[in-house]
């Protein structure tokens, strides 16, 4: 079984980056856009390795 918290976490900073992103675009801010990219891909790698390694302890 994955680890459901570490994954809950990772979502849960996919969105701050998609909040400070979308921020970034109506204000008209390179900068917190590209910082709210960084931290989607940061997220998105969080919650894969958790993933991999739930799916490691089933084996």
């Amino acid at each position: 079984m994955t680890d459901r918290k570490e994954e809950v976490k990772g979502a849960a900073k996919v969105m701050k980056g998609y909040a400070k992103r979308l921020a970034g675009e109506l204000a008209g801010r390179p900068d917190l856009v590209v910082e709210g990219e960084k931290e989607q891909t940061s997220a998105l790698h969080e919650i894969r390795r958790a993933r991999d390694a739930g799916s490691e302890g089933e084996l």
